[in-house]
């Protein structure tokens, strides 16, 4: 035992991967807002890739617009991940097009 942990020495450990969590929530729908603020926050950190989990078109396009002024304008060199978004054809976006099964 420590400062920050009390162990419980008669616990029996068991296998747990794979768990779900129970009574919490997922919040509310995240909107372009928010995806908006996040991009204004992280416009000033380096990073290599940046990956949008986002299905709607606007979002997608948000995210690749940024990617875009980012590379072209400010001169930081990433790349963004999404997926299925065709048309966004530039060299710092990545379409992926297969689903994980």
């Amino acid at each position: 035992d420590n400062d920050y942990i009390s162990w419980k020495k008669d616990a029996t450990l068991e296998a747990s991967a794979g768990l779900v969590f129970t009574g919490g929530t997922n919040g509310e729908s995240v909107t372009g807002a928010e995806y908006q603020a996040f991009l204004d926050k992280i416009e000033s950190y380096s990073f290599n890739a940046l990956g949008c989990l986002a299905t709607t078109t606007e979002i997608k396009s948000l995210f690749v617009e940024f990617t875009k002024r980012m590379r072209d304008k400010v001169g930081a060199k990433f790349q963004t991940v999404l997926y299925k978004k065709n048309d966004a054809d530039y060299e710092g976006v990545v379409s992926i097009e297969n689903k994980i099964k």
